[in-house]
């Protein structure tokens, strides 16, 4: 006998005439029939055997965002998501992370799947916002390595499925969804005034022995001729507008069903000349040519424009030039010419920003096509045949102007300078896949065999000239361009290519629906490695137990659903550069040779300076994982937890030859190991749920901790960035990855005492060239007596201790309340802008901490002296611009109302919904800069996040 019912557990039992039986039903949570994206499949929710978080279109769409990885900030468990920039359509990178990093020195981005289709990374280029949210049916993230194993080589740092939306049979349905919105920056830092800045200034070049500068010598002159002078920072930041238009149409029979929809978008950024235009274009479609054949497509197209990228690029940025640039400097003069520019006249260049933003242009234009066709054959049931094509072209054109404009008082125009550079990414992918399921009473067995290759090329070319241009047109004829002392003339071109030839294969058992197994393995061959380690193999092997189908559960008041997983596996990471294995020659050598070397004279010739790897391998990835998933109190609560250990091995580091070799470039070798523990823990609880109020809940946390566990062969490995000398991150073993590595302070220098007790900093008496009071104290670490190299030691990383993510959704009638609080706890942030505004290096502004600074004994311990030249070194890298970077958010608050069925009906409408949202409403956090996240931790001017607020219109027709 079975007994069944929507919604409730089916019951099933043994029977014989005359039994009396009363049978109660247990509620079963609908989730667990949900289908989730599996590597060349799907499965049941309640299937699942592996680590897989899933998020659906509906909650995606209702994010106005402008790729798929800010939807998922705070939504999924064990992934860490940074918008390390705020610039218009996401072009300065979100950086996404799935249970910590699996590489040193390769890329530790996800793999993206498309509607089946692996991207190529792009790792400087975010492939996510070539893709419209409003697209989207489902995302679904394979975090442990039996989920990402089916991916192999480029499963070590987790894959995203994305899934668009397909057509249904049915009534054909018509959707428009328009929002249109005001951004403005949630927090600009406070700089010195006009009068501050002359005090501040002459201050620091008297310290340094240095004239003060006859402008700004008389701090109450400057005060009367300019008042509170030029506050850049409002020069260059502006309200902006943001709008986006989504069409859909969807609808078919059983026999055809098609998906098509278009979109428009179009973001101004909230700095001046910065902005992000996007077409989109996506048909899917699905025919029955025969109860057993099938085919279908899915292709997207977009087209996006963007301008002024140059204007916040790392160390180019325009917001470094308005936190330094001088408040005694206008826009404009008086004749309407652009003020500043007086190079050494004053001593001192006066920067523009404004110039910088109006003046150079930037575009980058790029168009994207990324398709599949499918055809799928059912010789007999249960068994299936399909083959996939598919292919992912990307052309970008990228085209820097800047013009001949004049300048103050009759000095030399600027020179002309035009870059050209033309980008084409074409990758394309086959597949070929067999697929079995079959019930055996009550076992249940499917398995899956494949063959996939995949080919992705890269294609560069590049040119540059700069002088003083006749006719002023952005363009690259050497004729137009008359030579200057500073001329330049650069071409370049690159090519490169890579291969990837693959067997999968994966085994699916089920007892009774209670014990399930699987099994996962996949053999790669990369052109990416040497001859010697061109295959390797990736298997992987889960097991759950779903406890609450047993007899011991049926009588369960507590429990609506209870299984436990296990996984342990291996995946892999293939992005070192092409063709690493080789040796390198170098054709810039200089022999003495011939008649040249009795002369002292050298001819040119060639060598090689680095020596071959043919044993060069990918790195692998170990991973274990336990996982619960949980429903209590009739599915009011659902918990799902999940604990991992995963160990990276073979890692690439680039080690430097010995001197015997003959060579002196560093090759890369397998040597090293890293390890990534951690929790992801999801809860989802229905507080309310009646006829007219309802409020639901979600819970995301995730926490992980990174050691790099060994070099091997490699030493310690310093990463600088510009301007920041001995290296800002180290990675040395023992430690995590990329920690900031520099001076710990210990207070100000009161007096000429406390620095003859203390380890030698920089000595000497001259307090313009020698440690003097006002300077920072530094921690002797190793107690030698001498603060040097050997002092710097960790200050910390960027990664968290742990993020959330809190999403409140409330229902009264009609009208519907989002609430997403998102945030992060416990990470680093280098903040360099200080480094500027704090430091004195230049002449340029100060923030208003400096009004604090140390004037004579007793006067401060926290900030120092002010004095250009710098003697002790008061601004390299210390804990002093270590700051914590934690923070909470309002990330996303949306208010709509759908009209009753009635008025809808009554207009003609299926329905008509109106909303009102705001995007980083509030913002909790103790860091200083404009914005705490930031990407790499490093924050020399990144763009910040917007403040948004935005109206829109849903409506079906």
């Amino acid at each position: 006998l079975v007994a069944s019912l929507v919604g409730y557990q089916a019951y099933e039992s043994k029977v014989k005439a005359g039994d009396n039986l009363q049978i109660g039903l247990n509620a079963q949570s609908q989730t667990l029939n949900e289908v989730v994206v599996v590597g060349y499949g799907t499965r049941k929710k309640k299937e699942l055997t592996s680590s897989i978080s899933s998020v659906s279109g509906k909650e995606i769409n209702s994010l106005p965002v402008s790729d798929a990885g800010q939807a998922l900030q705070g939504k999924v468990s064990g992934v860490t998501i940074t918008q390390g920039s705020g610039a218009p359509g996401g072009t300065g990178g979100t950086q996404i992370r799935i249970r910590g990093l699996s590489s040193v020195t390769g890329t530790n981005n996800p793999l993206i799947v498309l509607d089946g289709f692996p991207l190529p990374d792009q790792s400087a280029d975010n492939i996510l916002n070539s893709f419209n949210v409003n697209e989207i049916e489902s995302i679904d993230v394979l975090k442990d390595a039996s989920a990402a194993s089916i991916y192999g080589v480029r499963g070590s740092n987790g894959v995203i499925m994305i899934t668009t939306k397909r057509g249904k049979a049915g009534k054909t349905s018509f959707n428009i969804d328009v929002y249109r919105g005001i951004q403005k920056a949630w927090y600009l830092p406070e700089l010195l005034d006009a009068r501050e800045y002359a005090v501040i200034n002459t201050e620091a070049r008297v310290a340094s022995n240095l004239p003060v500068i006859p402008k700004i010598a008389d701090p109450e002159a400057i005060q009367q001729l300019y008042g509170s002078g030029t506050d850049w920072l409002k020069e260059v930041f502006r309200y902006a507008a943001t709008q986006n238009v989504a069409l859909s149409l969807n609808g078919g029979s059983d026999i055809a069903q098609y998906s098509i929809s278009a979109n428009y978008m179009k973001q101004d950024g909230i700095v001046y000349s910065t902005d992000f235009e996007r077409f989109n274009l996506r048909f899917n479609g699905d025919i029955k040519i025969s109860k057993k054949f099938k085919v279908g497509n899915s292709i997207t197209l977009s087209k996006s424009i963007e301008h002024g990228k140059d204007t916040y690029s790392a160390f180019n940025s325009v917001l470094l030039l308005a936190l330094t640039a001088p408040p005694t400097v206008k826009p404009y003069n008086a004749d309407g010419t652009y003020a500043g520019g007086q190079g050494n006249e004053d001593g001192f260049s006066e920067p523009n920003p404004v110039y910088n933003l109006e003046v150079p242009k930037f575009t980058s234009t790029k168009y994207r096509i990324t398709g599949t066709v499918f055809a799928e054959y059912e010789p007999f049931t249960g068994f299936k045949l399909r083959t996939n094509l598919g292919g992912d072209m990307v052309v970008q054109r990228l085209n820097g102007y800047n013009p001949a404009t004049p300048s103050t008082g009759g000095r030399p125009i600027t020179t002309t300078s035009v870059f050209e550079q033309a980008i084409i990414n074409p990758s394309y992918v086959a597949e070929l896949t067999a697929g079995y399921e079959h019930n055996y009473g009550d076992h249940n067995v499917s398995a899956l065999i494949g063959y996939t290759a995949q080919d992705n090329s890269y294609y560069n070319l590049g040119a540059g000239r700069s002088g003083y241009s006749r006719l002023g047109f952005p363009v690259l004829d050497d004729n137009i361009f008359v030579a200057t002392n500073t001329s330049q003339t650069f071409n370049f071109d690159s090519y490169g290519r890579s291969r990837l030839l693959s067997y999968i294969g994966r085994v699916n058992y089920s007892y009774k629906g209670k014990y399930l197994l699987n099994g996962t393995i996949r053999r790669d061959g990369s052109s990416n490695f040497g001859p010697n380690n061109r295959y390797a193999i990736f298997p992987s092997v889960s097991f759950a137990w779903r406890i609450i189908d047993e007899a011991f559960m049926q009588s369960s008041n507590l429990f609506s659903d209870l299984k436990l997983r296990t996984s342990y596996g291996f995946t892999g990471n293939q992005n070192v550069g092409g063709f690493s294995y080789l040796a390198k020659i170098n054709t810039g050598i200089q022999y003495p040779f011939g008649n040249n070397s009795g002369t002292g004279g050298a001819t040119s010739g060639a060598a090689p300076t680095s020596t071959a790897n043919p044993d060069l391998k990918w790195e692998k990835n170990e991973q274990i994982n336990i996982g619960i998933d949980a429903s209590i109190l009739k599915n009011k609560i659902s918990i799902s937890l999940d604990a991992y250990r995963r160990k990276s091995i073979d890692l690439i580091f680039y080690v430097v030859p010995p001197t015997v070799s003959g060579t002196y470039e560093s090759i890369p070798l397998n040597t090293g190991t890293m390890e990534n523990t951690g929790i992801d823990l999801s809860i989802n609880t229905i507080n309310i749920s009646k006829k007219d109020i309802k409020w639901s809940t979600g819970l995301v946390v995730s926490a992980f901790k990174n050691q790099v566990t060994s070099l091997g062969l490699s030493g310690p490995i310093n990463n600088g960035f510009a301007r920041i000398q001995g290296g800002a991150t180290r990675v040395s073993a023992g430690d995590p990855a990329f920690y900031f590595y520099g001076y710990k302070t210990e207070g100000i220098f009161q007096n000429y005492k406390e620095i003859q007790e203390h380890a030698v900093q920089v000595a000497g008496t001259d307090p313009s060239v020698s440690t003097a009071p006002g300077d920072i104290k530094f921690v002797d670490i190793n107690k030698d007596g001498v603060i040097n190299d050997l002092d710097r030691t960790n200050l910390g990383n960027s990664y968290p201790t742990f993020t959330y993510g809190l999403t409140n959704n409330f229902t009264y009638k009609n009208l519907q309340i989002t609430l997403f609080i998102q945030g992060s706890q416990g990470n680093k942030v280098l903040n360099f802008t200080r480094w500027y505004t704090e430091g004195g290096v230049s002449n340029g502004n100060y923030s208003v901490d400096v009004l604090g600074r140390w004037t004579g004994e007793g006067t401060s311990n926290d900030m120092p002296r002010v004095i250009l030249n710098d003697p002790n070194q008061n601004n390299r890298v210390s804990d002093r611009f270590v700051e914590d970077g934690s923070y909470l958010r309002i990330k996303n608050l949306r208010i709509a109302y759908t009209m009753p069925q009635k008025w809808a009906t009554y207009t003609g409408l299926k329905k008509l919904q109106l909303y009102t949202g705001a995007q980083n409403l509030l913002t909790l956090t103790n860091y200083k800069g404009m914005d705490p996240e930031v990407g790499n931790g490093v924050d020399y001017g990144f763009y910040p996040q917007p403040r948004t607020f935005l109206v829109g219109v849903n409506i079906d027709l």
